[in-house]
């Protein structure tokens, strides 16, 4: 049956409209569908098998080429192969084989989201769960608030393995933290001065249990922001956390006086001591020069006793006259006749002098 003959009638030949009986002629035309006889168009014969296979590649080409996509930096994309993971592709421009055959899911892995723990609210800035009230290390109770970032480490495991990831990264959060609370004393805490410690610590035991339960997540920050006495006693806390800051001001006080004085005896004391063996040394060696210069005197004393006797003689009477400003020297043999002759050594030490400067 030719394309000519419609068998629904005679289809209008309106050279200006649609007409699919020509389409087909000139597809036959490119293809090799011309008569052999003639270099015109000649009678339009049947599509060749060429002609529906080229038609036919028309939409598989569209449909292969559907599988191009690209990614962003902050993204990753599973692919799933009759909905079993095959791999993950990360930046770019990317392929996959067309839908049914494989599926892509993209995620946003490079998004930091944020998890609160314990929010406070109200007016009196209080933790609106009381699941947080946590036990510390000396047995008080406060209300702990957390916030800590993550972000998606392995897709595969946050999407395929793990069936809540979020919830899961929640309840670890909270366990983690109740631990480290648990083994922290109350002071610290309430100041913050040990804050920045236990945030490390929490996001290190954090990060170490999350990879355990395989949720593909990783803890970016992990930051405190409340630590509270509940509410019904918090009056009565405050009081008491007062009393022991009191407490360790005097405490403090007394340690520091106590640092000030002792070191000041203790250094007295060794000035002291330090000073009698100073002196005790002294005192011994004196003694033994003085015996030692005895004993050496006597050696020579024994040598010869008359010239010794007389030279300690001389020099005693030198040391005795040498303190007498009036000095007078008798000759016995001239006082018996009555006459008293004496000789002025004050005058002649004067002379004497006196001549020597000359």
């Amino acid at each position: 049956m030719s394309f000519d003959n419609n068998p629904w009638g005679k289809r209008n030949q309106n050279k200006d409209g649609f007409d699919l009986n020509r389409i087909f002629e000139q597809l036959n035309d490119i293809f090799g569908g011309k008569n052999k006889n003639g270099g015109g168009v000649g009678k339009s014969k049947p599509p060749k098998k060429s002609l529906l296979f080229a038609i036919l590649l028309i939409p598989v080409g569209i449909w292969l080429a559907s599988g191009f996509y690209k990614l962003f930096p902050y993204e990753q994309a599973l692919v799933l192969r009759f909905g079993k993971w095959v791999r993950t592709d990360g930046e770019g421009l990317n392929y996959h084989l067309p839908y049914p055959i494989e599926i892509v899911q993209k995620v946003p892995t490079g998004t930091i989201h944020r998890m609160d723990i314990g929010v406070p609210s109200g007016s009196q800035n209080f933790p609106s769960a009381d699941e947080y009230i946590m036990l510390t290390g000396d047995e008080n109770i406060l209300h702990i608030g957390m916030s800590l970032s993550w972000q998606i480490k392995d897709l595969r495991q946050f999407v395929l393995i793990s069936q809540n990831p979020i919830d899961t990264l929640k309840v670890a959060a909270e366990s983690v933290l109740r631990e480290i609370i648990g083994q922290t004393k109350t002071a610290p805490i309430i100041s913050r001065a040990g804050w920045s410690e236990m945030n490390s610590h929490v996001q290190k035991h954090l990060q170490l249990l999350v990879d355990k339960y395989q949720i593909g997540i990783r803890v970016v920050n992990v930051e405190l922001h409340t630590a509270l006495p509940p509410q019904p006693v918090a009056d009565s806390f405050t009081e008491v956390q007062r009393a022991k800051t009191f407490q360790e001001q005097v405490v403090n006080e007394a340690l520091a006086y106590a640092n000030d004085k002792i070191p000041r005896a203790r250094g007295e004391h060794a000035k002291i001591v330090q000073s009698a063996e100073a002196k005790a040394t002294q005192t011994i060696n004196l003694a033994k020069g003085r015996a030692d210069r005895f004993k050496a005197m006597y050696e020579e004393y024994k040598k010869d006793p008359d010239l010794n006797k007389k030279r300690m003689y001389y020099e005693i009477m030198a040391e005795i006259l040498s303190g007498n400003k009036n000095k007078q020297i008798f000759d016995r043999a001239i006082i018996k006749g009555g006459i008293l002759p004496h000789l002025d050594l004050k005058n002649a030490d004067r002379k004497n002098r006196k001549e020597g400067k000359r």
